[in-house]
């Protein structure tokens, strides 16, 4: 904001280290710093400012968990989900003459439109011209790949009443356009850096055993044209149950609604169960004999979903086909040996995403580190709860504030929270001098608080594209 001619009156951030610590990083009166918004335009702090802060524009990232696919999705029904009523008090009280808003993609998903679209009759009920568009900083030459929606507001003179401008719309859509015009920011070359790749967090040791055992199976893909392609997602741990989902899925459409029995969930996960023993196992404990995607079973009352079918589905194919190509090569023991490997990694490594088109590549190299460099260079690897992603290193994966920061494979580290900041457009300069306003890191540098930070923050370079089409609109 700042950059597109704008400067700072006021701010309000629930953190109470963040309350003592931006307004040295943006030179405002600790006066103007706020805590909760919910009520704050009642507060004698906030009375006591109010006027040197008339007429401003408002900015606000609204917590976006009531609207994120990564939360509960409750809207308006999770606490933080009235935030926006609380921002729009703020709006009458200083009279704002604009605003800005941010948020998730899925603000306008299925479950929250009818909410976005009770936002929008609100701000033209203010007297706002508004528009609105969902921007991602690929498009102005940043290599990340993150859609968020930008909401812009610009008071009408008193009187005219407030709508939906096209018009606005455009000029924002041009200036985003003009910005990716400009900049055209290589991953590889302009932010993971050699110099500052040295200065990575390496790989955990069990993050390193985990590549090890898929190294040798992406290794048999490069040699075997015929051991097929990886499915994605692999499901490599179907290795290890021998169920019939055809049956699972018969018996759950017989019972119309209602959970399967005992006796069928016990046949289906396992039928060697018998007397005492399966007098005293109850129906969750059966199901714990399925892998951890069919561990509703013992309470589910639907057919699983064609998706998650098909997964199983090929996953198994898929280890049927290259289990044949290994015994036609004599590498039965190998495979047998990699199968034991498999079974010693927790569940979520046992899951494999290969998100690229080509091949594996060969890779002849003596030590195992060696090796995955080789074969992993130019790609970034994730550790995710649906398992490791190995993808594209031309665009980075968005940041999240819950971690899941992507190993860069040509190094086999994590970037530093300092690296990442620059696909969030923050200037190097400003991150060196107020460090602490990110926060520390934790040990293993894959969550901490700078990238929680980091994961919540908008884009400085859209936000500032767009903050100078709004000062030329005020003007």
């Amino acid at each position: 904001m700042e950059a597109a001619g704008f400067e700072c009156v006021g701010a309000a951030e629930l953190d109470e280290r963040l309350q003592v610590e931006y307004p040295k990083a943006f030179k405002l009166d600790s006066k103007r710093m706020f805590g909760n918004l919910h009520d704050v335009t009642k507060t004698e702090k906030w009375k006591a400012v109010r006027k040197e802060m008339q007429g401003c524009v408002l900015t606000a990232g609204f917590p976006c968990q009531p609207f994120s696919k990564s939360g509960g999705q409750l809207g308006k029904k999770h606490k933080e989900g009235t935030v926006f009523e609380a921002l729009m008090d703020i709006v009458d009280d200083l009279d704002c003459s604009g605003v800005l808003l941010e948020n998730v993609e899925n603000l306008t998903g299925d479950r929250h439109k009818d909410t976005f679209l009770e936002m929008r009759k609100v701000l033209t009920g203010k007297g706002f011209e508004l528009a609105y568009g969902k921007y991602s900083p690929h498009q102005i030459g940043i290599p990340q790949h993150r859609q968020r929606w930008f909401i812009m507001g610009i008071r009408l003179p008193d009187g005219l009443e407030g709508y939906e401008s096209t018009a606005l719309k455009k000029m924002m859509e041009e200036v985003v356009l003009e910005k990716g015009k400009m900049q055209n920011i290589v991953l590889a070359k302009d932010i993971l850096q050699p110099s500052k790749m040295g200065k990575g967090i390496p790989l955990t040791a069990v993050e390193l055993k985990a590549l090890t055992v898929w190294d040798t199976y992406l290794d048999w893909l490069s040699k075997y044209e015929d051991a097929g392609s990886t499915p994605s997602p692999f499901w490599a741990m179907e290795l290890f149950y021998d169920y019939d989902m055809n049956e699972i899925q018969t018996l759950l459409e017989k019972r119309k609604g209602r959970p399967l029995t005992k006796k069928q969930l016990a046949s289906i996960a396992c039928p060697e169960l018998k007397g005492r023993e399966y007098r005293r196992a109850n129906k969750e404990t059966i199901a714990r004999k399925l892998p951890p995607y069919l561990w509703d079973l013992d309470v589910r009352k639907e057919v699983y979903p064609d998706w998650k079918v098909t997964y199983i589905n090929n996953s198994r194919k898929h280890l049927d086909q290259l289990q044949s190509v290994l015994v036609k090569n004599k590498q039965k023991t190998a495979f047998t040996k990699w199968k034991q490997q498999l079974s010693k990694l927790d569940p979520t490594f046992q899951k494999f995403e290969w998100h690229i088109k080509e091949d594996p590549t060969p890779a002849n190299h003596k030590s195992v580190e060696d090796r995955l460099k080789h074969r992993l260079d130019g790609r970034l690897i994730q550790f995710r709860p649906s398992g490791i992603r190995v993808s594209s290193g031309l665009r980075h994966p968005a940041l999240v504030a819950i971690g899941q920061v992507p190993v860069v494979g040509r190094y086999l580290k994590r970037p530093r929270w300092q690296t990442l900041a620059a696909l969030q457009s923050i200037p190097e300069q400003f991150v060196k001098k107020n460090s602490a306003l990110f926060g520390s890191s934790s040990r293993s540098g894959v969550s901490g608080e700078p990238i929680k930070r980091l994961g919540n923050a908008v884009n400085v370079g859209l936000v500032e594209s767009l903050a100078q089409l709004l000062n030329e609109r005020l003007s």
